[in-house]
């Protein structure tokens, strides 16, 4: 059995509605484990803000201000592994 706990909870939105069940699951997990989470967007303009996508996990899970978020500048691909790496 492996010692390894988990401390940070990335979860990736397309802002679909298979991804907010994501967002519920990340929730269940984030209150289980005691992790941190964080929810990005990754987008490669303009087109989103924190503050809309803030709005958006808030219609989807219970306490959205228990998440952090990040829209990210980038393909989706490199967005989220940059951010894994960046967050461990």
């Amino acid at each position: 059995m492996s010692d390894t706990q988990i401390r940070r909870i990335l979860i990736a939105t397309d802002m679909s509605e298979l991804a907010a069940g994501a967002l519920r699951y990340g929730e269940a997990f984030r209150e289980q484990l005691g992790a941190s989470a964080l929810v990005i967007f990754a987008t490669d303009g303009p087109h989103m803000t924190d503050r809309q996508l803030r709005d958006h996990l808030a219609s989807h899970v219970a306490r959205p201000d228990a998440f952090n978020v990040r829209v990210v500048y980038a393909p989706a691909d490199a967005a989220i592994i940059n951010t894994a790496d960046e967050i461990d």
